[in-house]
């Protein structure tokens, strides 16, 4: 009675169409391949990070972490796409970060001790700017990555924060509440 024809844009098309579309999958998974494991990166990561800073397990701050985790790691894969920003840090810079602990408690009591003498004895607080050498590298997004990781490590404990990198001096400047307290 009814004869179907199946061509091209109709059910079932041709092995060339289905070929074709195949084809069209494919690229289109390989040029989104990098962007989703970029924003799964982003999302794990900032999700274990919500959960150690909430430090329990409740439905409520369970799901809200991961929707404020979705956003943010899709704001930084748009962010990234429009390669404004390039971050290749090296892994023994990150790998350093075991260090951090122990400098944030020890910078704490020092801080503390400095507030301490202050409010019992009046004694005054000098801090001091100093400066160390800091090569950033010539590649751009290398150079980038090892200036905010090292801002990061460096201003993370309390007693001392970076205030600027001069890239063509090879310096970086420090400020230090309590002096000396912490030389590289």
């Amino acid at each position: 009675m009814f004869e179907t024809r199946n061509g091209p844009g109709q059910n079932g098309g041709s092995a060339r169409d289905l070929a074709q579309q195949a084809t069209v999958a494919t690229v289109t998974t390989r040029r989104f391949a990098p962007a989703i494991r970029f924003w799964l990166g982003w999302f794990v990561a900032l999700n274990v990070l919500w959960l150690a800073f909430i430090s329990a397990f409740d439905v409520a701050e369970t799901v809200l972490g991961l929707v404020a985790s979705a956003l943010a790691a899709t704001g930084a894969t748009l962010v990234w796409q429009q390669r404004f920003v390039g971050f290749r840090p090296r892994a023994r810079w990150l790998l350093a970060s075991w260090r951090l602990p122990g400098a944030i408690v020890m910078d704490t009591l020092v801080v503390f001790g400095v507030l301490w003498r202050r409010m019992t004895r009046g004694e005054r607080i000098q801090g001091r700017f100093r400066t160390e050498p800091f090569r950033v590298g010539r590649d751009h997004q290398r150079r980038d990555a090892r200036r905010a990781v090292h801002t990061i490590g460096t201003s993370i404990p309390p007693n001392a924060y970076v205030v600027g990198i001069d890239d063509e001096e090879h310096m970086v400047l420090l400020h230090e509440l309590t002096p000396g307290r912490r030389q590289r």
